[in-house]
């Protein structure tokens, strides 16, 4: 019994104390609770407060970048502000001083007009291009440069000076390098006139070449800069051959000719010239060789005998030069300026006085506006298939267009010359553009006359030969009647490279001409069947413009290129000279007296609608082939192979 209660006590003990156990874990677990619930309650206390810090922050940073933006705009739309009205005030200032200048230049000329005994002063130094600036009047102001002058512009102030009572002499300094040899015959016919008229020219350069002392030559006193050169050595005629330089690197090139004087493609296909263009050059150069010493023993005052031992012997100092008597005197330009100013005042008893080109230009540019004028149009550069190209290195049949519509509307133009300076370019171009020539003399019923300038070859000659009347210079290049088409293939060249393409075409042909493989036998074919083709009516073409017949044509073509004085005797042109007297041809043609005409310089930049338009036209249509050029190259992984027109390549001088 007392073992009995006695394990009773002990079982109550332990349960008393199991239940304080548990009574402390649950204080303890209800303790962590708490604890826990406190600690969320802080933090999400204290986070509370830190977003509301940051979002204070980010307010404030943000109201700091919207103030130093507005700073910034109201900054710089002051200083935009400020610098637009220093301009504006810059602008109205200068534009007061260039009217000013203008009124006062103005009512000088008013005054006093163009002095009397005037000395024409010409500088020539340099390259010449052909055409004409239309820059008469700002450039008489404020311009010295007289590299920016074009040829037409020197050709008129010197054909006027012929004529005019005010000029009583010419000054002429010419550059080491200046006109093309075509351009100092052109130079020399009007420096003859001068001096027929009772005008003398005097010539003074730092140093001649050929063209510059063939030019001066004819002139009434030669003067040289101490220790400069006379260096008229004559002609050369420089041909590259790339045959070997292609084959290491694995290009070959593939030409069709007609015919066998076409020789452009012979520096990609062979080593040397071909029997053929020795004839040809050889051809050229003896025509040039004897103009250049016939004009030197009718008009140089040499002491030596043999003007081809003259020429051979170049070049020659200074002191050498005057010793055998190519130059009169051994000065500075200035020092030979004063000595013509005073030579002209001791043989008139009057004191002359010195004018600028440009000042020239501007008065003849005030000539009377009723009296009968012809017009002069310049077509220089490659000839084009684009209709709307300015470049005034390229000659479109847009420009042409609206230059002859230009001459035909207006009455006071009596006649038309078409000043061509091209050594060839696109056939189809070059078919345009005749037909627009043709079109306009039956429209108009103006006479067009052409003036071959340096050199009026291949599709030059195509435009040329529609004209009423050809007039080129001696030694003008002109003819060049043939086609030619060259083509290269790069297949040798991409497998050295390790460059592999696959063609893939719709037809057999399509990739006849890509140049990444090789020519076919059948390709060649095709290419000499157009070229063919191409070549018989540039014959039909000629031969219809010349009236005469197919087999003449024939004879004189074959892509040979002939001078001036060469293409005159086998009747592709007309007259040997130069534009004063192709503009008198065409007075003769209109009935009216070539005395009282005006020159009407047309250029390809001379319509300003027509510039606008064009780059109205360029501006729009470009960026939207250039958009669905890049759809094409988005949506049609695949290349496509435009097609080549076959051109007119330039004749290989």
């Amino acid at each position: 019994m007392k073992i009995t209660k006695l394990k009773t006590r002990v079982t109550r003990t332990k349960i008393l104390l199991l239940m304080k156990k548990i009574a402390q874990m649950k204080a303890i677990l209800l303790t962590k609770k708490i604890l826990r619930l406190l600690w969320t309650i802080g933090r999400r206390i204290f986070t509370t407060i830190d977003m509301k810090k940051i979002a204070q922050m980010k307010t404030i940073l943000i109201t700091k970048k919207i103030l130093r933006l507005l700073w910034t705009i109201g900054r710089r739309t002051f200083m935009t502000i400020d610098r637009v009205i220093r301009i504006c005030v810059k602008t109205a200032l200068y534009a007061s001083v260039f009217t000013l200048v203008i009124l006062a230049s103005w009512y000088q000329h008013k005054q006093k007009g163009f002095p009397e005994h005037a000395i024409l002063e010409i500088g020539l130094a340099g390259p010449i291009p052909e055409g004409y600036s239309h820059a008469n009047h700002i450039s008489a102001l404020f311009l010295r440069d007289e590299q920016s002058l074009l040829f037409g512009e020197y050709l008129e102030a010197l054909w006027s000076a012929t004529q005019d009572p005010r000029i009583a002499g010419v000054f002429v300094a010419l550059g080491s390098h200046g006109p093309t040899f075509s351009q100092a015959q052109e130079l020399r016919e009007v420096f003859l006139a001068l001096q027929a008229e009772g005008k003398p020219v005097w010539v003074h350069a730092d140093s001649f070449d050929t063209a510059t002392y063939y030019c001066a030559s004819s002139a009434t006193n030669i003067g040289l800069s101490k220790g400069g050169c006379c260096a008229p050595t004559g002609f050369a005629v420089l041909s590259p051959f790339a045959k070997e330089g292609l084959d290491k690197l694995g290009v070959e090139a593939f030409s069709v000719r007609r015919e066998e004087y076409k020789d452009f493609g012979e520096m990609f296909t062979s080593t040397k010239a071909s029997a053929a263009a020795e004839e040809a050059y050889a051809s050229l150069l003896d025509t040039w060789k004897k103009q250049l010493e016939g004009a030197l023993a009718r008009d140089a005052r040499l002491t030596t005998s043999s003007i081809t031992s003259f020429i051979d012997n170049a070049p020659y100092t200074a002191t050498r030069a005057q010793a055998l008597g190519a130059v009169h005197q051994l000065w500075t330009r200035q020092e030979y300026r004063t000595a013509f100013k005073g030579y002209m005042k001791k043989n008139t008893r009057k004191s002359p006085h010195y004018t600028g080109i440009y000042r020239y230009l501007s008065v003849l540019s005030e000539a009377e506006k009723n009296a009968p004028e012809v017009a002069v149009i310049y077509l220089r550069g490659e000839i084009t298939d684009e209709e709307d190209s300015v470049s005034r290195q390229s000659i479109s049949a847009e420009m042409l267009s609206n230059a002859l519509r230009e001459a035909g509307k207006d009455q006071n133009i009596k006649a038309i010359v078409l000043r061509i300076n091209s050594s060839g370019g696109s056939l189809t171009g070059s078919h345009k553009l005749s037909t627009l020539i043709t079109t306009a003399r039956h429209k108009y019923g103006k006479p067009i006359v052409v003036s071959m300038g340096t050199v009026a070859a291949s599709g030059g000659y195509w435009i040329s030969a529609p004209a009423d009347y050809i007039v080129a210079t001696p030694a003008t290049l002109t003819g060049s009647i043939g086609v030619i088409n060259v083509f290269f293939s790069t297949a040798e060249l991409m497998q050295k490279l390790g460059i592999a393409w696959e063609v893939r075409t719709s037809h057999k042909n399509a990739a006849y001409d890509v140049g990444v493989k090789p020519f076919s036998e059948e390709a060649k074919a095709r290419v000499s069947e157009m070229v063919d083709e191409g070549y018989s009516l540039f014959i039909e073409h000629v031969a219809c413009c010349r009236k005469r017949s197919i087999t003449e044509i024939e004879a004189v073509a074959k892509g040979r290129v002939w001078t001036g004085e060469q293409a005159h005797a086998y009747h592709l042109i007309d007259k040997m000279g130069g534009l004063h007297t192709a503009i008198r041809e065409a007075c003769r043609l209109a009935n009216i007296d070539a005395a009282d005409v005006c020159w009407r310089h047309i250029t390809e930049t001379s319509d300003p609608w027509t510039l606008f338009k064009i780059f109205m036209k360029k501006s729009v249509r470009m960026p939207l082939l250039s958009a669905l050029d890049t759809l094409r190259t988005l949506y049609f992984p695949f290349q496509l192979q435009a097609k080549q027109e076959m051109a007119i390549f330039s004749p290989g001088l």
